[in-house]
């Protein structure tokens, strides 16, 4: 017998899981926002596009490990900006 709910509810996913990491990637996006626009570039490429820190440095003209304490300190930011 057909319902309907079949095509509606996934059984595998948790309702209050599913709100909760909504609300998670909204707030980052809006404190996303927040960071500067070099800021905001690393993390694009890096999270979004797919780039090493390697790679991204290159593109830059800088040390891989100057990109990755960049990468280090943003993030430390943004978990600072969500505890508030």
């Amino acid at each position: 017998e057909f319902n309907g709910e079949d095509i509606l509810m996934d059984p595998n996913i948790n309702p209050e899981e599913e709100a909760e990491h909504n609300i998670m990637i909204e707030m980052l996006l809006s404190l996303f926002q927040e960071l500067s626009m070099e800021e905001q570039a690393l993390i694009k490429a890096i999270y979004f596009d797919g780039l090493s820190e390697r790679e991204y440095a290159a593109r830059l003209g800088v040390y891989p490990n100057a990109v990755h304490k960049r990468k280090c300190k943003i993030l430390e930011k943004l978990k600072k900006l969500m505890k508030n």
